[in-house]
């Protein structure tokens, strides 16, 4: 319970009123300026403005974001953690260069968490198959924008997950996310430049994955759900390959 104080130093209960006056103050605080320089910075290597590899300026980006060089490290040592930036002693941070076998690594453990997640739910219930559907078509609507696909997408599996009672689970697949998101945005990019169809083949296989969650079948659902993630990171393959045969 919050708490006032008497002149002499005991505590006394606030009435109601003031509780959630205090409340109220506690969750209008200013968001730590740490945590959005970090939420910056992270966009910005999702989406490749900071690119892949690149080395990072920390006294020009602190002059860019108007922060001191004391919360732009914080939110470098968080984003390091995220496994999204690395150091070097003495040479400070750079991103993460994208990495065949980190992806792999990736996709493969995002497919069995998810595949084990849906087997371990009773059931998912109709109106989230229904948004599952809704995002399909949002899906549709996107082809051609590659960075609109990777969220969608994105969004996608994390509603798939939505009635999931794991709370570690969850976490993990926050962790294993967050790290795909960027890779999940060059496999979109690669799929419309080149114009593989691959946009199409991931839809319906969300379509085998819904019927088979309507059906009840979440056994069946794991199974696809594992093979669509390895499908996934087959086209981003392609994409790798022919990346550094061109270096």
């Amino acid at each position: 319970m919050v708490s006032g104080r008497t002149s002499y130093g005991g505590a006394v209960p606030l009435d109601a009123s003031k509780q959630e006056a205090a409340l109220v103050s506690f969750l209008s605080r200013p968001e730590p300026l740490r945590d959005e320089v970090r939420r910056i910075l992270k966009k910005r290597v999702l989406t490749g403005e900071l690119a892949p590899g690149e080395d990072i300026n920390e006294s020009e980006l602190a002059e860019q974001l108007g922060v001191s060089r004391t919360p732009l490290r914080e939110a470098l040592l968080r984003l390091e953690h995220d496994g999204l930036v690395g150091s070097r002693q003495g040479h400070g941070f750079y991103v993460w260069p994208l990495d065949p076998q980190e992806a792999l690594d990736l996709y493969e453990v995002a497919g069995a968490l998810e595949a084990y997640g849906l087997r371990i739910v009773d059931r998912v219930p109709q109106d989230r198959i229904e948004r599952l559907r809704a995002l399909d078509r949002q899906l549709r609507d996107a082809k051609g924008e590659p960075a609109r696909m990777a969220r969608l997408g994105l969004r996608w599996h994390e509603t798939l997950m939505g009635d999931v009672d794991n709370g570690p689970l969850h976490e993990a697949l926050q962790l294993v996310w967050s790290r795909l998101q960027r890779y999940l945005l060059y496999e979109s990019e690669y799929a419309v430049a080149n114009a593989t169809g691959d946009l199409a083949h991931a839809l319906r296989e969300h379509e085998g994955i819904e019927a088979a969650l309507e059906a009840g079948d979440l056994e069946g659902a794991a199974v696809l759900a594992e093979e669509h993630r390895a499908g996934g990171y087959s086209l981003l393959h392609r994409w790798l390959e022919e990346t550094a045969a061109e270096a």
